[in-house]
């Protein structure tokens, strides 16, 4: 209907299956809309949908990936896809394609429903492609996303940096939040496109043939000795980076004495460890290359021996890994360095309430205690802080100095506060659903402790939640991505009105409020195509035994619902609409052909006339019926012709005769004389 629509004479029509048994219809028209006039399109003809090419790629397979020759030419070229399309969604059609990445490889990777529509550029208004980036054949998803392309259900993601080895990208469509082709809310063509992005420098520092560890790791070296260093920094995509070296003391003191020279494609770095240089350890080395996107660093940590040798880096013990501590003041403990002299030892110790890029906030020297440990408390630190700390080890010498352990982290948390309010995002307020498990999104929400958060979904058909018909189970909230999905448990019902919230909450139970609630309805549901007997209706007589079956042809429905075929048979006078069967049967349809063949048993009725009709239902609304006729009379071999209730049937009802086509099964049928009009 085009009730409502503003008159114009350039509309063009769209036609969608969301099932995706049907190609989608593109009318360019121009059509005219006119006031008060109720013009007619007729029958619009939609094509079977066309085979994907690439199928079959259901599952995620590196051994059958596609060749990624073309990403890695000089310059790299895009892979991109052409005629793939999900569907139908009776199918569960995920589609995955794989390769190998070379280490470095960054990848700009979309999934769009352009096309070109009477000459312009469109985006088709149904189909929502969602897709991940994983490496392995489904081994570690590393990103996904829905709504990002270009387009305003396109999907777009960058991957970073890859390590080498096999990566997959999985394809399907909003609502399948396993990539299993469970809960699709659309189908349809898409064109995959990955795209090389740029990548990013790849900084070395080379003693020989060997690289030196980065830090924390700690290359050693004795006062006299001298490095002879090999710098790095090269580009794939032939970009000239930026590039800076630094050698600085424990003090952030720059060292002199050493020869730098830094060319374009790579640099060299020398330098011998003086009498005394001991006392400047540990120095950091920085290499740094950065195009106009990344900024790539190498760091490496330099100890001088000289006569006396610093103590070990002392190793926090608690709190560390982010630890939750339930006192503002929490005792800070490592294990004691061993020192190679066994001379006394004490500790610096760092205290940083949040980030470690300025000053600490305490810090403390503390005398090593005896039994394998040292601790220090520090002063009361504020509530839900992100604390950080580290320690280093002094024998007393000048150059008597350990490096500084790697930063311990922890949480002061004394009261649990709950997640932030949720904002629900799918269904929309006021959407029209067309399907009976809608999918449901919301906004990522941030704890403040950073607890583990799930989601809790409630559907109910009140406003005010008086009467709820599902809840979901805690769903784990997305942290790869800034939303979290999730599909409806239940069926639920055409052209019903719900309403939808969600709440969050964390591992240790606290809970935000309810979210806004979103009012969204099921579109209505339309019934079955009418079927018809596989043969011509006709009305037989059988003498031998009752027919076994009706056939007839299957029907579609809209929503790819199962389809029930009901069968009722009546005595000739009685009034179908009114009357009751006495004979009723169900059967599926049969969808692995074209027609059905539904089982009858007439062997209780008695011989007569009777009216039979049939309709298919798809648990919601039945399709129109379809009826026919046909005559019982059955010959019973008791030792006489005819016996008592066994003749020839009532003449008050009409016979038909035809010598063909009925779609019923029987043993055996005669003709009778042509039929009398009711």
């Amino acid at each position: 209907s085009m009730r409502g629509m503003v008159p114009a004479n350039d509309y063009q029509i769209i036609g969608y299956d969301p099932t995706g048994a049907r190609d989608t219809l593109l009318l360019a028209g121009p059509y005219t809309i006119t006031s008060n006039a109720n013009g007619a399109l007729g029958t619009l003809a939609m094509a079977d949908a066309p085979a994907d090419p690439y199928e079959p790629n259901n599952g995620a397979n590196c051994a059958v990936g596609f060749d990624p020759a073309p990403l890695h030419a000089d310059p790299p070229l895009p892979f991109q896809t052409v005629g793939g399309r999900i569907g139908p969604t009776t199918a569960n059609d995920v589609d995955w394609y794989c390769f190998n990445a070379v280490a470095g490889d960054r990848l700009f990777v979309s999934a769009s429903t352009e096309f070109t529509f009477a000459g312009a550029t469109r985006y088709h208004p149904w189909t929502d492609p969602m897709i991940s980036f994983w490496r392995g054949a489904r081994g570690t998803k590393l990103a996904e996303d829905d709504d990002s392309g270009t387009g305003p259900l396109d999907a777009r993601l960058d991957t970073g940096p890859l390590v080498a080895g096999c990566h997959c990208v999985a394809v399907t469509t909003f609502g399948d939040t396993n990539y299993v082709g469970a809960g699709q809310g659309s189908s349809g063509r898409y064109a995959l496109k990955l795209v090389m992005g740029n990548r990013p420098p790849v900084v070395s520092i080379r003693k020989g043939v060997g690289e030196l560890p980065s830090a924390p790791n700690i290359f050693y070296m004795d006062e006299g000795d001298t490095m002879d260093l090999t710098l790095g920094y090269a580009d794939a995509d032939h970009d000239v980076p930026a590039k800076t070296f630094s050698f600085d003391d424990a003090m952030g003191t720059p060292v002199a004495g050493g020869n730098l020279a830094l060319g374009a494609n790579g640099g060299t770095f020398r330098w011998t460890a003086p009498p005394g240089s001991q006392v400047g350890s540990p120095y950091v080395m920085r290499l740094v290359a950065s195009d106009a996107e990344f900024t790539m660093r190498k760091d490496v940590l330099v100890v001088v021996n000289g006569v006396n040798r610093a103590p070990d880096v002392p190793v926090p013990v608690s709190p560390i890994g982010g630890a939750v501590v339930a006192t503002g003041a929490p005792p800070l403990t490592w294990n004691n360095a061993a020192d190679p002299e066994a001379q006394p030892v004490t500790y610096d110790v760092e205290l940083y309430h949040g980030d470690t890029d300025r000053l600490p906030d305490e810090t403390a020297t503390v005398v090593e205690t005896a039994g394998g440990t040292t601790a220090w408390t520090p002063t009361t630190i504020p509530e839900n802080t992100k604390a950080s700390w580290r320690v280093r080890a002094r024998d007393g010498q000048p150059n008597g100095i350990s490096p500084w352990s790697p930063f311990a982290t922890f949480l002061v948390d004394t009261v649990n506060d709950p997640p932030e309010v949720p904002l629900l995002i799918k269904p929309a307020e006021g959407e029209i659903v067309p399907v009976r498990r809608p999918g449901l999104s919301v906004l990522d929400v941030e704890d403040p402790e950073d607890d583990d958060v799930t989601m809790l979904f409630e559907i109910a058909t009140d406003r005010d939640f008086a009467h709820v018909v599902w809840s979901s189970e805690p769903v784990p909230m997305n942290t790869m991505a800034v939303t979290t999905n999730a599909s409806t448990g239940i069926d639920l019902q055409w052209g019903t009105v719900y309403f939808a919230r969600v709440k969050a909450k964390d591992v240790r139970g606290g809970e935000s409020d309810w979210s806004d609630v979103h009012r969204f309805e099921l579109m209505q549901n339309i019934p079955p195509t009418t079927p018809s007997f596989a043969e011509a209706c006709t009305a037989t007589i059988y003498t031998d035994a009752p027919p076994t079956s009706i056939v007839v042809t299957n029907v579609i429905d809209h929503e790819g619902e199962p389809v029930t075929f009901e069968v009722q048979f009546f005595t000739y006078d009685t009034d179908p609409e009114t009357g009751i069967p006495v004979y009723r049967t169900t059967a599926p349809m049969d969808t692995t052909g074209t027609s059905t063949t539904i089982p009858i048993d007439l062997s209780t009725l008695p011989n007569g006339p009777y009216r039979y009709r049939v309709r298919a239902h798809d648990g919601t609304s039945p399709s129109d019926w379809i009826g026919c006729e046909l005559t019982l009379d059955l010959t019973h071999d008791e030792g006489g012709c005819c016996s008592t209730g066994t003749g020839p049937a009532s003449s008050a009802a009409p016979l038909l005769m035809l010598a063909f086509g009925l779609g019923l099964g029987a043993s055996r049928r005669r003709r009778r004389s042509p039929p009398r009009s009711p």
